[in-house]
């Protein structure tokens, strides 16, 4: 029971040594996602570790327009991030929903088909 309880702790103590926090993308501070902010998001230190594309990003955040054009601009969407996911895995668990993942199989598919 003190070995659980121990445990616990431990990862109680994790969670508030988390310095890459206050890199992480949050509309209600940095308000909606645009390109210029995307690419400053990009930069920072978190999302360079976790090998995270403007595409990731976007797909994760919902942003359709932004998601429809980088992959127009040819943004590629087949690069994996630091644990082998890619643009299309973030946005099934994002915050676009379905019809995003949906859109982006089309754009994907379509783009594909052009390059």
């Amino acid at each position: 029971m003190s070995q659980s309880l121990d445990s616990m702790h431990k990862l109680e103590i994790k969670e508030l040594e988390t310095p890459w926090l206050d890199e992480v993308y949050d509309p209600a501070v940095e308000g909606p996602l645009t390109l210029p902010l995307l690419e400053e998001i990009v930069k920072r230190k978190y999302y360079q570790e976790e090998g995270f594309t403007k595409l990731m990003v976007a797909a994760y955040v919902g942003d359709s327009d932004i998601v429809d054009q980088l992959i127009q601009e040819g943004e590629n969407i087949a690069s994996m991030d630091a644990r082998g996911h890619s643009a299309l895995w973030w946005a099934k668990r994002g915050w676009g929903g379905q019809l995003l993942v949906s859109s982006m199989k089309v754009r994907m598919r379509i783009a594909s088909c052009i390059f």
